[in-house]
């Protein structure tokens, strides 16, 4: 598995989003991060069995409560 962060705003970050989504061959999942709610659904999301390759594009970032952040980072962190 392999993970990158990409760092804007604006059109020119989604289309390089969408650009390296196609180089590997993978289909994007946009999923908003805010409340500590939206990272139990992305972990329950990430957890699944997922036959094709999927970029899952984390929006609002910026936005996300300190809760949801550390519990984000915790994901993060372990394997």
């Amino acid at each position: 598995m392999h993970a990158f962060l990409l760092i804007g705003k604006g059109e020119k970050l989604k289309k390089e989003v969408t650009s390296l989504a196609n180089k590997l061959g993978a289909q994007e999942f946009e999923y908003p991060l805010a409340k500590i709610e939206d990272v139990r659904s992305l972990n329950s999301f990430v957890s699944l069995t997922v036959t094709a390759p999927t970029a899952i594009v984390i929006r609002g970032v910026d936005e996300a409560t300190p809760e949801a952040l550390s519990a984000f980072l915790k994901n993060l962190e372990e394997p």
